[in-house]
């Protein structure tokens, strides 16, 4: 009865927790996590601290809400003194007064709640701290185990989000603490993708899975923070199922294509380009390539591609991915000049560079080369450049990665139709939106990375989901992105709508069909044949038993 009582508080904080991102609250920094503190001096000391970070995988959860940790710490407290102290001890649920509390916030001892009193304590700045106190009695010369745990919600640049943990709150113990062990757990295996260590505080490193950082004889200062950047799980996971399926239908444009969208939706862009995600930037455009490759009549895919790179550099663009532009838009145009989707690509950078070409200075004079080189090789548009013939493709090895633990790498799948006839083109497609983002009145000055284990704040922008990074026009069947099964979530939100979308099955190639085919209808014959067996013997027992009756009546007779 504990344990689902448990169960269910944890569901109604997390489901608090998202209410709030998509409310008001969405606005301000969410409460970070903290060390525990001590109310006024203390000869206490804090021996050690543990502090694991969970980051949950929530089901239905939408793509533009910032990922959920569930944060655990144990603490060691020493009393070094002979005598006995009486100590009260302070969790910090909310900086100031307004902004959204921890949720879920519980401190134990020896694995017993602790009865919290919640408390405004003013601040010299004026504004009020939110804290949960308990008070305890320290035996002399012992160390009691207390420990911690809530969740926190992160703060965002979609789609990562960063969790921060107040090391500051530990300065008021005596002395300096002997050791401070973070441990960041993914649902999934953590790797250099998934987790941005150049965006974390510095000392993290990948350990079976897990990211851990180490600190010694730990003296915080009052501006000391821990703090770590993660990717959405909702958008590793759709790249962990779209590389499954390359795997499995490696001549498959559409997966390539699939995988290529996967990318794009992991890079955060602010200002003059991507910020965050950067490696994955040459892992979509070598996507995009793949699936060039293997539908050579599609001008969409050029088209896709262009404008794919126009939304990474909402500003100036620099030369070599202006070259790239105009290489796809020169592309797209000799498979298919009235192609809708390459026509508006060629608008939006026609408007774009006429509007920056009208200041001064070198990005305005950038701007004019840019557009005369555009009118000078693609003119109106309408007119397609002559283009030399598709060169054959030649795998080369790419920066995707070894596939995590845990997942069985598949058996190179045997060739079947889709790889002997390319991909016929799709037709006409709307424009995908640009995703270039609006970060919130607070968050309109890109905020420089802090330095060392001191934090900046990160703010939430209004990067657009990724899923619409997909066109709305309905594809043929050649080229339409299919959804991929995604591991489970772990916590189902009351309310919350499933996903309506079914999975895809699984791939079976020719010779595996008709083998399974042949052996159904072996089977139906047996099962056919036992049938008519029993029936036989059945017919056969009742004929004799009627020949014995007969018998007996004439002897009687």
């Amino acid at each position: 009865m504990m344990q689902f009582t448990r169960t269910l508080r944890h569901i109604a904080a997390i489901a608090a927790l998202l209410i709030a991102g998509s409310g008001q609250a969405r606005a301000q920094a969410p409460a970070p996590g903290s060390l525990i503190q001590p109310a006024g001096e203390t000869p206490i000391q804090l021996a050690r601290a543990q502090v694991r970070i969970e980051v949950l995988r929530v089901k239905a959860a939408s793509n533009d809400l910032p990922p959920v940790a569930h944060i655990r710490s144990a603490f060691g407290l020493r009393n070094p003194t002979g005598a006995p102290v009486s100590q009260t001890i302070q969790l910090l649920l909310a900086e100031t007064e307004g902004d959204p509390e921890l949720e879920g916030a519980v401190l134990t001892l020896r694995g017993r709640p602790l009865p919290l009193m919640v408390t405004l304590v003013p601040r010299p700045d004026g504004a009020q701290t939110r804290l949960a106190s308990a008070a305890l009695l320290f035996p002399a010369g012992a160390e009691l185990p207390l420990a911690t745990e809530y969740f926190a919600q992160s703060a965002a640049r979609l789609p990562y989000g960063r969790f921060r943990y107040l090391l500051s709150t530990g300065a008021g113990w005596a002395g300096p603490i002997e050791s401070v062990e973070f441990v960041l757990d993914l649902p999934y295996p953590a790797n250099a993708e998934n987790v941005l260590l150049a965006h974390s505080s510095p000392g993290g490193s990948f350990v079976g899975g897990r990211v851990r950082w180490r600190f010694e004889a730990l003296e915080p200062a009052a501006d000391d923070t821990f703090f770590v950047t993660v990717l959405s799980p909702t958008v590793w996971e759709r790249i962990l199922a779209a590389r499954r399926v390359t795997r499995l239908r490696p001549r498959s444009a559409q997966a390539w294509r699939a995988l290529a969208q996967a990318y794009l939706s992991a890079v955060y862009v602010e200002g003059d380009g991507p910020q965050l995600g950067v490696d994955f930037v040459p892992q979509m455009e070598d996507a995009y390539r793949r699936a060039q490759t293997y539908a050579p009549a599609s001008a969409r895919l050029h088209a896709e591609f262009a404008q794919a790179l126009l939304s990474l550099y909402p500003r100036d663009l620099p030369a070599d991915v202006f070259e790239k532009l105009l290489a796809a838009l020169s592309a797209a145009l000799a498979r298919d000049p009235r192609d809708a989707l390459t026509q508006q690509v060629i608008a939006v950078l026609r408007e774009r560079l006429t509007q920056r070409a009208q200041g001064t200075g070198p990005e305005a004079e950038l701007a004019r080369q840019q557009l005369a080189q555009l009118e000078q090789r693609l003119g109106g548009g309408a007119t397609p450049t002559p283009e030399p013939a598709t060169p054959t493709f030649t795998p080369v090895p790419t920066a995707t990665p070894t596939p995590d633990a845990g997942e069985a790498t598949p058996a190179t799948p045997t060739p079947g139709a889709e790889a002997a006839t390319p991909t016929p083109d799709i037709g006409e497609a709307t424009l995908i939106p640009l995703p270039t983002p609006t970060p919130d009145a607070a968050a309109a000055t890109p905020t420089a990375e802090p330095p060392a284990a001191t934090d900046a704040p990160l703010l939430p922008t209004e990067t657009p989901p990724a899923d619409e990074a997909t066109p709305t026009a309905a594809p043929d069947a050649a080229l339409a992105v299919t959804d991929v099964a995604v591991p489970t979530a772990v916590v189902t939100l009351p309310g919350a709508r499933a996903p309506t979308d079914a999975p895809a099955g699984p791939v079976v190639s020719a010779p595996v069909g008709l083998l399974l085919l042949a052996l159904a209808y072996v089977l139906g014959g047996l099962t056919v044949y036992l049938i008519h067996s029993i029936r036989a013997r059945r017919d056969r027992a009742q004929a004799e038993a009627l020949i014995l009756a007969s018998s007996k009546d004439e002897d009687e007779d």
